[in-house]
């Protein structure tokens, strides 16, 4: 896609060149300028064709993923809204006429527009999440119990500062803090803070169930049948936390996702449980704070599926992951599964950091997607 833009502005370029030559609207000296400046964009965008149909493949697709992440990291810097190659034309155009040192009537026009086309993009909201309505599965206190007769009047004391209302003692409160990062190729870090309300009700009833050895069956189980208080409780404050951000969806589900990963310790079952395997309900991995991969990857994809996506468990030899089905989310080499006439990203839920559609370097084995139907 990129090569194609390219392509298409270079050709629009030319017709504008020839167009000004031939009303005479432009200096020679700006004309020859620019026609090597385009001569030098055109040639470079011809090798780069060139080199990936020849070369690319002996690199195992290295150069085409080079060239995206360039696009996609000043696409991301400036504005997703401007098309990469518009940028390198307009760039090519300011320098020609500083050298030159000529500003004709065409070039204030042409520079006119981007600066418009710029200033549309940099002021105009970005593309927010029209939030569903979710469902409010959230702990509520026990209801309150009726007041006593009201005592004697005492005497009057001194007043003092009234003390936070004590949580019911059915629920408590705990506190998350991690780094969130929120694009892929500049990876701006934000640290995050909020507070899930934990349902020890619901937090008893998972503990005392029965554990589903069966991966095939985790999506039913765990993801589905996982969603209750406590998960809406943090689903919640993520949506709270992505609303205030002004977050997209796709950076919204990579939110979720970063929850799992940094706000969660990593531990094996071996030494959290004493078991080889011991698949966890979201209200207990977030009861405690830690957790191995696919407890990571059920909290993080039932929390999605929650908040009104379509994530999924991926099942890995020795591994579990998160599928996300996502419009393409334009990360280079972007690792995507299809099933069911739908495409899931691979999401790790493990590593860091590790974007949507980021897989890890030592993959190996097939990938299967674990069905998740309704609970």
């Amino acid at each position: 896609m990129f090569l194609a833009w390219s392509a298409f502005w270079a050709v629009v370029a030319a017709v504008g060149l020839v167009v000004l030559q031939s009303l005479g609207l432009a200096p020679n000296e700006l004309l020859w300028l620019a026609k090597r400046v385009l001569g030098v964009y055109a040639g470079g965008v011809a090798l780069w064709y060139l080199l990936l149909l020849t070369v690319d493949a002996w690199t195992d697709g290295e150069l085409r993923r080079i060239g995206a992440l360039v696009a996609d990291a000043v696409q991301y810097g400036l504005s997703p809204r401007i098309e990469t190659s518009v940028l390198v034309v307009s760039l090519f155009s300011a320098v020609s006429a500083v050298l030159v040192g000529h500003f004709d009537p065409a070039l204030i026009i042409f520079a006119a527009v981007s600066v418009v086309a710029s200033g549309y993009a940099a002021v105009w909201p970005k593309r927010t999440l029209p939030p569903p309505r979710l469902p409010d599965l959230r702990p509520t206190p026990a209801p309150p119990v009726a007041p006593s007769p009201a005592p004697a009047p005492e005497p009057e004391v001194e007043t003092v500062p009234a003390e936070p209302a004590p949580v019911p003692q059915h629920l408590k409160q705990k506190e998350f803090f991690w780094q969130y990062y929120s694009d892929p190729v500049w990876r701006h870090a934000f640290g995050i803070e909020t507070k899930v309300t934990v349902d020890l009700s619901e937090l008893e009833q998972k503990r005392s169930a029965e554990r589903v050895g069966d991966v095939k069956r985790w999506g039913l189980e765990y993801v589905a049948r996982g969603i209750g208080p406590t998960l809406a409780s943090l689903a919640h404050a993520l949506r709270e936390v992505s609303r205030t951000r002004e977050l997209t969806p796709l950076q919204e589900a990579a939110l979720v996702l970063s929850f799992a990963q940094s706000a969660i310790e990593y531990a094996t079952d071996a030494e959290t449980t004493g078991a080889a395997e011991y698949p966890k309900y979201p209200v207990e991995t977030v009861e405690d704070e830690i957790g191995d991969c696919e407890d990571k990857a059920i909290l993080a994809a039932a929390a999605m599926r929650y908040m009104g996506y379509d994530a999924t468990l991926l099942d890995l030899p020795g591994h579990v992951a998160v599928g996300l089905a996502f419009e393409p989310v334009g990360t280079p080499g972007a690792l995507a599964i299809e099933h069911g006439g739908r495409v899931y990203y691979y999401c790790e839920a493990t590593a860091q950091g590790a974007w949507i559609g980021e897989g890890p370097p030592d993959l190996a084995g097939p990938i299967e997607v674990i069905p998740t139907p309704e609970g």
